[in-house]
């Protein structure tokens, strides 16, 4: 008695996979309803004219991050500066390097 094998093959269609989604989420959605939304958004500031203050605060905000800890960088060496004290331990003969707020005892 011979035996019949049936091959049935599915998602042959017009390339939609069967539909249904996929069971995966590349984002690929989001990311185009995203692009779209901050085009529209572009389009919509550029033509009433009020894109120049958005790309006036995001200038401001980048100045601010790159200039302040440059400025915080300077203000905490010249602070750390005025409180330490260099000098030679004359019994020993070499150089110490000292904070003036802290007691030490050099002996």
């Amino acid at each position: 008695m011979k035996k019949r094998v049936v091959l049935v093959r599915f998602n042959q269609g017009f390339g939609f996979n069967g539909g249904g989604g996929g069971g995966r989420d590349d984002g690929a959605t989001a990311r185009i309803l995203g692009n779209l939304a901050l085009a529209i958004g572009l389009t919509y500031l550029s033509m009433t004219g009020q894109l120049g203050w958005v790309l006036d605060a995001i200038v401001s905000v980048w100045l601010f991050a790159v200039l302040l800890p440059i400025v915080g960088l300077g203000a905490f060496l010249w602070w750390a500066g005025r409180d330490m004290v260099q000098g030679t331990v004359r019994l020993l003969q070499f150089s110490a390097l000292a904070f003036l707020s802290q007691n030490f005892f050099l002996v």
